[in-house]
């Protein structure tokens, strides 16, 4: 029913709100400083003698440059830092339950290794 063209358009916006989504959801432990940075704006008065505009004018410049900047450093996290892989690995190394099922499976595969020698020995 969809033409070709239509539905290659349609992968490729879900695609990118996918992909837009991941690198918001690697920042969002980054949200809660953007979030006590909002609280302080909008409860200091002060600020007012050092910016030439008012709170509620702060308050929807400072949303969307927050949200932005959270996707922007997702994309920076997973981009060059690559953040992910560097996280799985930390959080691997300090459980010891996933260091024992990880020996587990190496004496496993090695075992294994030895059977086939075996195997391939007596054929």
């Amino acid at each position: 029913m969809l033409s070709s063209k239509f539905k290659e358009t349609l992968t490729k916006i879900r695609n990118k709100i996918v992909n837009v989504k991941f690198h918001f959801d690697v920042a969002l432990s980054f949200m809660t400083l953007l979030n006590f940075a909002l609280l302080i704006i909008t409860a200091s008065d002060k600020l007012r003698a050092f910016l030439p505009f008012g709170t509620y004018t702060m308050v929807f410049l400072l949303i969307p440059v927050a949200l932005l900047s959270t996707v922007l450093l997702g994309w920076f996290l997973d981009k060059v830092v690559n953040y992910q892989a560097t996280y799985y690995k930390a959080q691997t190394d300090r459980v010891p339950q996933t260091m024992e099922m990880l020996e587990r499976i190496r004496n496993m595969e090695q075992k294994l290794d030895q059977l086939i020698k075996k195997l391939e020995i007596k054929i």
